[in-house]
């Protein structure tokens, strides 16, 4: 079905086998989240001063013999066998709780961000598990971001704004992750009551070697701006393209020069360690 229509595929033993494996792998997922086997690691987000601003909460599945499960493999096997609500929750859920000892701990302001799928951002009960996670947590709304992907909201605009402006009314807000790469037209900005956009790391890593991604992310942090939207520049991994998105204009930044993602324990320990001279150092 993906080639097209009217074709004939046969089922030979390599299909048959790659089926099974993909059913193994959802079937491990779904015990793997029932039995409460996933881990989470957080990437800090840096205003563009020097401050810590945020983390991004982003899962990790790691099999008995310690190997890890890349995301690519394990998120569409959710999407696939419609586990990926339960998988959301998860992230949410435990992302939360551990969002409240950060806020009564060393990271009173801290923001955590949280991905979801377009499956549960359309989900009809989707702002009401957010309103309850945050009550079990014991966090204020103002303290989440809730991130979708630009592909997400042309599923079905009118819902994705509906939620998002329910979202907001609980104080939490919302992030267009993976920004320039979608579909989101500026009228789409002008309509969704969203708060931030993170401009996708391929624009970043990019403008060394091509002036029209300097342009373009140029052209994003602008109509952010002129939208009163956080601009958040992502995959920043050199000390000159880090130079490049504070001179453009950009709000806040993440990527592996600042910080990789890594467990909530290891973060809070890099917190004194972190290399802010990339940050400071950039002429204003």
């Amino acid at each position: 079905k993906r080639a097209g229509r009217g074709r004939a595929v046969a089922l030979d033993d390599e299909l048959r086998a790659e089926l099974d494996a993909q059913h193994q792998l959802e079937v491990a997922l779904r015990a793997a989240i029932a039995g409460d086997e996933l881990e989470l690691h957080y990437q800090p987000v840096f205003h563009i001063d020097g401050a810590l601003h945020g983390a991004e909460a982003l899962v990790r599945w790691r099999q008995p013999d310690g190997t890890l499960v890349p995301p690519d493999e394990f998120v569409p096997a959710a999407e696939r066998s419609g586990s990926i609500l339960d998988l959301d929750r998860w992230v949410l859920t435990h992302g939360l709780f551990q969002l409240a000892r950060w806020i009564n701990g060393p990271f009173p302001d801290i923001c955590l961000s949280v991905n979801v799928s377009a499956t549960t951002l359309l989900w009809e009960h989707m702002v009401d598990d957010v309103a309850m996670a945050l009550e079990r947590a014991g966090v204020p709304g103002r303290a989440l971001m809730i991130e979708v992907t630009e592909t997400s909201l042309v599923h079905d605009l009118t819902t994705a704004a509906e939620h998002i402006a329910q979202l907001l009314a609980l104080g939490v807000r919302t992030s267009v992750d993976d920004f320039g790469t979608g579909y989101t037209s500026v009228s789409h900005l002008r309509r969704l009551p969203i708060s931030e956009v993170k401009i996708d790391r391929s624009f970043i890593q990019g403008m060394g070697d091509d002036d029209r991604d300097r342009v373009l992310v140029d052209l994003m942090a602008r109509i952010g701006t002129m939208l009163e939207l956080q601009v958040v520049a992502e995959g920043v991994e050199t000390p000159e393209q880090l130079e490049a998105v504070r001179s453009i204009g950009c709000h806040y930044v993440q990527g592996y020069l600042l910080g990789r993602p890594v467990p909530a324990t290891e973060l809070e320990i890099g917190h004194g360690q972190w290399p802010r001279r990339h940050l400071t150092s950039v002429p204003t």
